[in-house]
């Protein structure tokens, strides 16, 4: 008895999720340099004024999309030529470890350093990856289609400058579209991968964060999307439709107070508000259920466990309203299966 139970069980679990889950994605634009762009990290230049800014940072290799405890600013612009990048890395400047000063050394990563991946196929796999801390000694590597490892991937045209101020400290970057193995540049509405992974180690302590969810070396199927545009604003229905060809999979991206989301083959614009009800009602439905139920011991353990899980992302609501929502559908998922365990402990047993 106990083994068909264990097999319906797995059966009817399978059958309950609703969906594969949403990816909490972030995009970042990248515009046209409408100036010269002078290397040397201070990025002074009046184009950098008006290139959008992406401050939305969250803890390194965190699931759930906490926001990062380090403030950071990072700019993208583009010409015939190649990428510039612009990064501000808020800190107090005596705190800065910066041991490395020789380029191509593996271990840049132990010093206060920035992890630059750019993906121009989007294909969630391959990457091309720079390593530049603040005495401005870089490593370069690079992942293709297979997984091949290229651990010292040239890149001998692009070029970066630092520069410490008073409350941070500044990369500013060149990168020609041949040492990104591409021919020609990047046009309006193309759409790369893309993510910006600081490591910070204030009193030897490590802080790490991240421009996507979850994003790391290992998890390049998070890194967040870059967005070529020709300087002008870019609605949310423009948004959407460029996304869902580009990404085949569920995604959700909150854009302040509304959710854009597709799955590859349609996307949809909703209030944040009423996905939020949506999932808090679904929720209190199967938790009202399973509250007037005699659960076993097992399903007892299982529901605590998710309660727990409830409360851990009570915080994410303000914070990070798709974290909070992607979370609590997940949540909805294992309660659901809970639901239909109870009932087959019920029927069987």
């Amino acid at each position: 008895m106990k083994k068909l139970l264990s097999a319906v069980l797995v059966l009817s679990a399978a059958a309950c999720c609703f969906s594969a889950e949403m990816q909490n994605i972030t995009l970042q634009i990248a515009v046209p340099a409408k100036s010269k762009i002078t290397i040397d990290g201070k990025l002074d230049e009046k184009a950098w004024a008006s290139a959008p800014v992406h401050g939305k940072y969250y803890v390194y290799m965190n699931v759930l999309g906490k926001t990062a405890l380090t403030k950071t600013h990072c700019r993208l612009m583009y010409d015939a030529d190649g990428i510039y990048l612009g990064i501000e890395n808020f800190c107090d400047p005596k705190l800065i470890r910066n041991v490395i000063t020789t380029n191509n050394h593996v271990d840049i990563w132990t010093d206060d350093c920035a992890e630059i991946y750019f993906n121009p196929l989007a294909d969630r796999v391959s990457f091309i990856r720079y390593a530049v801390n603040s005495n401005g000694a870089s490593h370069s590597m690079s992942r293709d289609t297979t997984l091949l490892i290229n651990g010292n991937y040239m890149t001998p045209g692009s070029k970066f400058k630092c520069y410490t101020g008073d409350k941070s400290w500044n990369i500013e970057g060149f990168f020609p579209w041949e040492d990104l193995q591409l021919s020609t540049g990047a046009k309006n509405g193309d759409v790369w991968q893309f993510a910006h992974i600081r490591y910070a180690w204030p009193n030897n302590q490590f802080i790490g964060s991240s421009s996507a969810v979850n994003a790391a070396y290992s998890r390049p199927h998070n890194f967040g999307y870059l967005l070529f545009t020709d300087g002008r604003q870019v609605d949310l229905q423009q948004i959407g439709a460029i996304l869902n060809k580009k990404i085949k999979t569920p995604w959700g991206m909150g854009l302040d107070d509304k959710l854009l989301s597709g799955d590859g083959t349609k996307y949809r614009i909703a209030a944040l508000s009423t996905e939020f009800k949506k999932v808090e009602n679904q929720v209190k439905t199967v938790t009202r259920e399973l509250q007037q139920k005699k659960l076993s011991r097992e399903s007892t353990k299982m529901f605590a466990a998710i309660n727990k899980e409830i409360d851990q992302l009570s915080t994410l609501k303000q914070a990070n309203p798709v974290a909070w929502l992607v979370g609590t559908m997940r949540i909805t998922e294992k309660l659901c299966d809970l639901q239909w365990r109870v009932k087959l402990e019920e029927k069987y047993q």
